[in-house]
């Protein structure tokens, strides 16, 4: 899946979201980076 963000409005393959589906597209969007982070810095901490 390819998300797309362009100053207020998220876009997925073409299409623009309204309302309510941007504010849980942007939230995952944070939980997966999030999760990302974490999962980084617990790499980089088992490494030292």
């Amino acid at each position: 899946m390819t998300v797309g963000v362009a100053g207020r409005h998220i876009g997925i393959h073409g299409h623009t979201l309204q309302g309510t589906q941007q504010i849980m597209t942007a939230a995952g969007m944070g939980v997966v980076a999030l999760g990302a982070g974490v999962g980084l810095a617990l790499r980089r901490a088992k490494q030292a």
